[in-house]
C-alpha cells in the first residue's frame, strides 16, 4: 500500500475529520495534507470506525503496519489497539481475524511524536 500500488479510490473509510486527513492519507510515511487518515469523530467505548483498502482480488496479507499522524512533530492521533477484519469473494459477512493464540485485538501506539511504526504479522 505505501508504494501506490493500491489506487486512492481503493482505499475508503467510516468517516474523515476534514478531506486533507481522508482515506488516502492512510498509507505509511505520508507527509501531504498532515499526514495521516482521521475519523470524523474520537474514537472511544461505542464509536467504531474504520479504514477499508480493497487489493482488487485474492491476496494473502503477511502483516499490518500502524503509524500514527507525524505532521512534523504536531501530530497527536494515533491507534492504540485495533482488529483486522476481511471479507474474500463468496463469503456474505467480515470476518475478524484471529491470530494464532486466539487474540484478536492488536496493540498499536502508545504516542507518537516522533516518527514510529508498529509491525504485527497476520496471515489471511
Amino acid at each position: 500500500m505505501e508504494n501506490g500500488n493500491i489506487p486512492d479510490d481503493a482505499i475508503t473509510a467510516s468517516s474523515s475529520y476534514v478531506p486533507n486527513v481522508g482515506p488516502k492519507n492512510g498509507r505509511l510515511r505520508v507527509e501531504r495534507a498532515g499526514g495521516g487518515w482521521c475519523p470524523k469523530q474520537q474514537v472511544e467505548s461505542g464509536v467504531r470506525e474504520y479504514l477499508q483498502v480493497d487489493l482488487g482480488g485474492v491476496h494473502a496479507v503477511t502483516g499490518v503496519q500502524t503509524q500514527g499522524r507525524y505532521d512534523r512533530g504536531r501530530g497527536q492521533e494515533y491507534a492504540e489497539e485495533y482488529t483486522v477484519e476481511y471479507l474474500r469473494p463468496g463469503m456474505k459477512e467480515w470476518r475478524e481475524y484471529r491470530r494464532w493464540d486466539g487474540k484478536r485485538l492488536f496493540y498499536g501506539l502508545r504516542k507518537c511524536n516522533r516518527k514510529c511504526i508498529k509491525f504485527h504479522g497476520v496471515l489471511v
